[in-house]
């Protein structure tokens, strides 16, 4: 107790158009959690359609890429 530290934090990929860091994509029908995380800042909301290779991430410019190393990752 008293440690500050997140041990679920992870660096933020950086878009590859304007460097700025990037922030997941979550695609399906979101539920309460998933709104309140869009909210936050913490996710992005891609939509109900889910297609082969879909973007994974979004920087506050609007950029949208695949990150190869987390396509297909569990981020809800």
């Amino acid at each position: 107790m008293g440690d500050s530290t997140d041990q679920h934090t992870t660096a933020r990929p950086a878009c590859p158009v304007c460097g700025l860091a990037g922030t997941a994509i979550v695609y399906g029908y979101p539920m309460p959690e998933t709104f309140a995380a869009a909210d936050r800042g913490e996710v992005v909301l891609g939509g109900c359609v889910i297609e082969p290779a879909m973007p994974t991430h979004e920087c506050p410019l609007g950029h949208r890429w695949a990150d190869d190393e987390s396509y297909g990752e569990d981020v809800s």
